[in-house]
């Protein structure tokens, strides 16, 4: 698949008079271990609000699994954040379903919840105290 004529990116765009009204960018995948082959990741299709049911997403879902087709894929992956609702359920009207929960927090943040402070040294591992359990609160302690 990486051998795809013009490379493993696709931009695409709808247009209305001369005028974008959609975009779409995608890239091919390597799967990963979620995935059984490789596939066709959409990093965004937007539309313009003003054309938005007007088939216009839905012509660019459809050059972007046709064009996974041509490459031998029958998977396509995309990434939708949990408070775009309308987005969601867009994409499980075409067939799309739930594929893993990603969560993100701060660096600064898990460090602090594990009460790291400045660079720890492995090399002692757990004897010397430098990897240790993050204190216990609330509901997690039974309280």
């Amino acid at each position: 698949m990486s051998n795809s004529p013009g490379g493993g990116y696709r931009f695409l765009a709808a247009w209305s008079d001369g005028v974008p009204v959609g975009i779409a960018t995608v890239s091919i995948t390597d799967g990963g271990p979620m995935m059984e082959a490789p596939g066709v990741h959409i990093h965004v299709l937007h539309v313009e609000e003003h054309h938005r049911n007007q088939r216009v997403g839905t012509a660019l879902l459809a050059e972007v699994t046709a064009w996974a087709r041509s490459l031998g894929s029958d998977q396509v992956v995309v990434d939708v954040p949990p408070a775009s609702r309308d987005v969601a359920r867009w994409y499980a009207a075409w067939g799309f379903g739930p594929y893993l929960n990603r969560r993100i927090a701060s660096t600064a943040g898990v460090r602090r919840r594990l009460g790291v402070r400045g660079s720890i040294d492995l090399t002692e591992g757990r004897r010397a105290g430098l990897v240790r359990a993050a204190p216990t609160a609330g509901r997690a302690a039974g309280r």
